[in-house]
């Protein structure tokens, strides 16, 4: 679930949205892999920063204008019995600022994410899959 993000519309041949410079990103997941592919197709960086409970996880990035893959590590304290919070945080970004009738305040285009959990000792997920 996303709040913060613009409807979807076509991206190299694929779907996905807009966020808005700040978006927040509610899924179930624990300790393990997120994995968010964006793209930037803006004229200026977005300098992108990923925030999860107030601290940094990652950035700030500058992405390519074609889709994109970045890793962040949830660590091992992130609770398995609510979901996850992450918050992706760009510079603003106005297309009518720039030579487009668009006037929305956009951040990065969200074209998936997915999560890998942590292996427990024991071989067996510590998280369910969203």
């Amino acid at each position: 679930v996303g709040q913060g993000l613009h409807s979807p519309e076509p991206f190299h041949g694929d779907t996905g949205a807009w966020t808005r410079p700040s978006t927040l990103l509610r899924f179930p997941a624990g300790p393990g892999m997120i994995e968010l592919e964006l793209a930037s197709p803006r004229v200026t960086s977005p300098r992108l920063e990923v925030w999860h409970e107030r601290s940094l996880l990652l950035g700030p990035l500058d992405l390519p204008s074609t889709p994109t893959v970045v890793r962040c590590d949830l660590p091992d304290g992130t609770p398995v019995d609510r979901p996850v919070e992450l918050e992706l945080r760009s510079a603003l970004f106005v297309p009518s600022e720039h030579g487009s009738r668009d006037p929305r305040a956009l951040g990065v285009v969200l074209l998936g994410v997915s999560f890998e959990p942590r292996r427990a000792s024991g071989g067996r997920d510590q998280a369910p899959r969203p």
